[in-house]
């Protein structure tokens, strides 16, 4: 994904995917304002976060080239919103687009202090300059300043060890352009509430047998991860996986079921990354999964004890 402007259908569905993302709330508690002085461009918070993560995601990937990056990225975003604005007739002045390429690089400035990785955030100093030469310091600076919290250095935390890009995911149209994206606080007791009522069958044993479908240290571990995964959004990576003695479609399928009825929040992908991570007998592959995700096999009623397994 590159620089860019966004359609009014783009910024409206970022406006309600992004709407509990750290970083997206600070944008906009900061220069929302910017976006109604601007008479012409109108740049909004969604456009400022989605750009600065492109330029941040740039540095994620090639760390060992964030000076050079860093040191044509002015030129960069300026030039390529200026193009983007000309192609897609986009009215603007020139104070207008700088201001705009000022608050993107300073909101990327935030995202590589906030990430903690020296190797980044040393060149903040010379974007700084870069910065005082075509807008106020102050004018930029000051707002988003007063809105940076504690979750959002937890957040960019997270987005680092999650190891997908947002990037991507808006260039892949994902449903869930987020990553680690969070559930509301008061949603994830009663998820994982109904999780685990989904999951009770597991302490059983399997149909017509006395043998028990998993350890009960290993059905604790599995909670435990699932808890894991509720809570921050990211799968819990495994010394030791977890083995059991369903078949993969069953457990597939168990899933599956939770990702319709409890953990749709979270994305599928999260849920399939958890069943390659989480259980030995998966391996370290999704592609299988995710073709047979929600295959449902002939006798999982009578395996899990249950005659509607599936919420309607």
């Amino acid at each position: 994904m590159t620089i860019r402007l966004l359609t009014n259908d783009q910024r409206k569905l970022l406006r309600q995917q992004l709407r509990d993302n750290a970083v997206y709330i600070a944008v906009k508690q900061a220069y929302k304002s910017r976006e109604t002085d601007m008479e012409r461009l109108h740049f909004s918070p969604e456009e400022i976060f989605v750009n600065s993560f492109v330029c941040f995601d740039r540095m994620l990937r090639e760390p060992d080239r964030a000076e050079a990056i860093t040191d044509t990225l002015w030129d960069d975003v300026f030039n390529d919103l200026r193009n983007d604005a000309d192609d897609c007739g986009r009215s603007y002045d020139r104070q207008e687009m700088e201001t705009a390429a000022s608050l993107v690089l300073y909101t990327l400035m935030v995202l590589t202090e906030a990430s903690h990785r020296w190797e980044l955030a040393r060149y903040n100093g010379y974007l700084m300059q870069m910065l005082a030469c075509h807008s106020n310091p102050d004018d930029i600076c000051l707002p988003m300043q007063a809105c940076i919290s504690g979750e959002l250095s937890e957040y960019v935390g997270a987005y680092i060890e999650a190891d997908e890009y947002i990037s991507d995911r808006i260039d892949n149209q994902s449903p869930t352009p987020d990553p680690v994206r969070r559930i509301r606080r008061a949603d994830r007791s009663r998820i994982k509430e109904g999780i685990r009522r989904r999951l009770e069958f597991m302490k059983g044993v399997l149909p017509y047998s006395s043998q028990s479908i998993m350890r009960p240290a290993d059905y604790d571990i599995m909670t435990e991860c699932v808890d894991y995964l509720v809570e921050n959004g990211v799968v819990r990576r495994m010394r030791q996986k977890i083995k059991t003695c369903l078949s993969n479609a069953h457990l597939r399928y168990t899933c599956y079921l939770i990702y319709r009825n409890e953990g749709r929040d979270i994305g599928r992908s999260l849920w399939l990354e958890f069943l390659a991570e989480t259980f030995a007998q998966f391996g370290d592959s999704t592609s299988s999964l995710a073709n047979h995700f929600s295959d449902k096999p002939h006798n999982y009623d009578m395996c899990t004890g249950s005659p509607s397994s599936e919420a309607e």
